[in-house]
């Protein structure tokens, strides 16, 4: 009798324990799927009150949202994850739902790879920029919103970046950007902050002055950028008024260092004012740029110059491909013409034209 009430008693106790067991999961259900947006903003936004700076991203889809998502900057955070500061993402709750999170798989979190919030430690931004990536996924097709909110940031650009397709926003306080978004895909965003800085170019290549370059022929021109952060494009100009103005030559990757030119004809023959300008951009859209020192001249195939009856000190500015000068000005005259040269103390009939040398043109026309 006495070991059948003890075994009673076990019984009666193993099963209120499992009832009471099952209540406490129940409970813990219910507590966090009627969780109200409210508590969750409240218990979030006390965050934010140890930071120096940071941006609000909300995401809104027709009724669903995700309002709370944050990444900054705060005293004593590193760029791992932070337990007092950094917030995972929950799950997907049940239904539909839109959710903006910051992966990082790489902290190997027990709870998860995404999280609504990623602070990290303060940077010098005037030649750098912080990067955070970041996903919006929903569980419907359709058009999402996001909106930005920023709080006490420094006055540096702020660029987001669709992954996907390369496109670049500039994003200001209060800005929301309206995309389309296909249920269950993850649409990779990234937004980067920092950089007034533009890059440094080094003149190895640029033509300048005082130089002569005959039309047709191909110039090598060269340079080498250096940023802080991502130096992201390069554009070629030249200018044929001496810097009052120029024209686009060629818009190059950051990784292209050279830019083969084909030096153009000019309209009258020669042109002295000649400059080529190298602008550099960084992803930031900071910009520098480097010219030719002094300008220099582009001479056609045929250069012409007007000559007047008497005598004219004449030269070439370009060794020609003949250098006969008969075969050179012969055919410009129906009079008489003759040149001569200065040698040795005394002047000299010199029937070759040379680049470099003076001579006297004589005509009676």
């Amino acid at each position: 009798m006495k070991i059948f009430r003890v075994r009673f008693i076990a019984i009666i106790f193993m099963a209120t324990f499992i009832l009471s067991r099952e209540d406490v999961e129940r409970a813990s259900l219910s507590s966090l799927f009627l969780m109200d947006k409210d508590s969750l903003q409240s218990s979030r936004t006390n965050t934010t009150e140890e930071l120096i700076w940071y941006v609000q991203i909300s995401a809104n889809q027709d009724e669903m949202n995700d309002m709370d998502n944050y990444l900054g900057i705060a005293d004593g955070a590193t760029d791992g994850f932070d337990n007092e500061i950094d917030v995972l993402e929950p799950p997907p709750g049940p239904g539909n739902s839109i959710q903006v999170y910051f992966p990082h798989p790489e902290w190997e979190n027990i709870l998860g790879d995404n999280f609504s919030s990623d602070i990290r430690s303060e940077d010098d931004l005037a030649d750098h920029m912080q990067v955070w990536d970041f996903v919006v996924v929903s569980t419907q097709d359709g058009e999402a919103t996001l909106e930005f909110s920023l709080n006490n940031l420094p006055e540096v650009p702020i660029i987001m970046e669709d992954m996907e397709t390369g496109d670049r926003t500039t994003i200001g306080d209060q800005d929301s950007l309206i995309f389309t978004v296909f249920a269950d895909e993850e649409r990779e965003l990234r937004i980067s902050i920092g950089d007034v800085t533009g890059p440094v170019i080094a003149q190895d290549g640029i033509p300048t002055g005082p130089a002569i370059y005959p039309s047709g022929t191909n110039v090598d021109i060269t340079w080498s950028v250096n940023d802080g952060f991502l130096h992201d494009s390069t554009f070629v100009f030249n200018s044929l008024d001496g810097g009052e103005s120029y024209q686009l030559l060629a818009e190059l990757s950051s990784v292209v260092t050279s830019y083969e030119w084909m030096v153009p004809e000019v309209d009258s023959g020669v042109n002295h004012e000649c400059m080529i300008l190298i602008e550099a951009v960084d992803y930031a859209s900071n910009s520098s740029a480097s010219m030719s020192e002094h300008p220099f001249t582009i001479v056609g195939n045929t250069v012409q110059t007007e000559i007047y009856s008497g005598w004219t000190l004449w030269g070439a500015p370009i060794d020609p491909d003949v250098d006969s000068m008969h075969v050179n000005i012969g055919d410009d005259f129906d009079g008489y013409w003759d040149t001569f040269d200065y040698l040795d103390g005394g002047y000299t009939y010199d029937g070759f034209l040379t680049l470099g040398k003076g001579y006297w043109l004589g005509t009676d026309q």
